[in-house]
């Protein structure tokens, strides 16, 4: 009792700011962030159906006098498997549930194995006939590193392209943090435009200058739904897009561009888990109001957020008509694959 209360009181001085963080925060961050209002039970994942069977063999072991329920490790094993259980249903009581895709992922499949791995090993530990050989250990541990090897393989084949490219631009974030740091000229909250959209969700760990508009950007508390909408129009607005260009784009469905007009749980229904589809009629009000905000785009929303700086790929520059129309460009930084261009507001 003195250990846990001692862990308790230092648990409680943790939490007490935390909660009251927490309740003063954005309006938007439930919604983005995929909040979900729910007593429902969530019964059918698969760690919850292993750790049901873990519990099936426990009961069966203590039935058949193999295994005993006061065994440290049984009880371990019986407390990860009870976990998940808890995970996923914790909602019945608390009436809330945050993306539960991700305890499937990367908490719940790990407590489930735990359970069985250590289940099994009380089960064979205790029948002298089915303990395990060398040769058996040798057979598990190569299994085990083949499988670890394949989803190793697997996550960085996924992941190649796009962690290539934030590489790739890592050049551009490394001159702008050089430039942020001497350059008076230009200040240093002025925004950074950037094309690609993955190297703009990668900017602010690299470069100090905040950019005009990224993917994750609605997740931070100090934007709005609104302004978040409104940056992300400036930008399509300064690259040039106009409505064929915008459906060519949206026929392509990429994930980081429709952040920009759809919240994420549209986007993404493992995040909620409940499917929401994106309508045709919900993709011509997007286009019907962002061809109205360049009908109306003026010098007041080209000063409010204004640019330092535009990053595009060179081999893929955009048709600039509309941002030099209020910005001034100068000639222009080859850097690798990239150009980096300074633009200050015209007068």
């Amino acid at each position: 009792m003195v250990v846990f209360g001692i862990v308790l009181l230092f648990a409680m001085a943790a939490l007490i700011p935390y909660v009251s963080m927490l309740s003063h925060r954005a309006a938007t961050v439930d919604a983005v962030q995929a909040l979900v209002f729910s007593h429902r039970p969530d019964l059918f994942r698969l760690p919850e159906i292993v750790s049901v069977l873990v519990f099936l063999l426990i009961e069966i072991g203590a039935r058949r006098g193999v295994l005993r329920w006061r065994d440290p490790a049984v009880i371990i094993a019986t407390s990860f498997a009870l976990s998940v259980i808890v995970d996923f249903n914790q909602q019945i009581i608390t009436g809330r549930t945050l993306q539960p895709i991700h305890y499937e992922w990367f908490i719940a499949n790990y407590c489930a194995i735990l359970a069985v791995v250590l289940t099994a090993a009380v089960w064979l530990h205790s029948d002298v006939q089915r303990r395990l050989t060398n040769k058996g250990l040798i057979l598990i541990a190569a299994v085990a590193l083949v499988w670890a090897f394949a989803e190793v393989w697997l996550a960085a084949s996924v992941s190649f392209d796009y962690n290539r490219g934030i590489d790739e631009g890592k050049p551009v974030a490394d001159r702008l943090a050089q430039l942020g740091a001497g350059d008076q000229t230009y200040s240093s909250m002025s925004a950074v435009l950037v094309s690609d959209l993955r190297m703009a969700d990668r900017f602010p760990t690299d470069a100090p200058q905040p950019v005009l508009w990224s993917p994750h950007m609605l997740i931070f508390p100090g934007i709005g739904e609104a302004e978040n909408r409104e940056r992300f129009c400036r930008q399509l607005y300064y690259l040039g897009y106009d409505e064929k260009k915008l459906w060519k784009e949206l026929d392509h469905a990429d994930w980081y561009f429709l952040t920009g007009l759809f919240p994420y749980n549209r986007l993404s229904p493992a995040l909620s888990g409940s499917q929401s589809p994106i309508t045709p009629e919900e993709f011509r009000a997007q286009l019907a109001a962002y061809l109205d905000y360049i009908k109306t785009f003026n010098r007041d929303r080209a000063a409010s957020s204004s640019l330092s700086y535009v990053v595009v790929h060179a081999d893929r520059e955009p048709n600039y008509s509309n941002l030099d129309r209020w910005y001034q460009r100068d000639s222009g930084e080859r850097i690798v694959g990239f150009i980096l261009y300074r633009v200050k507001l015209r007068d």
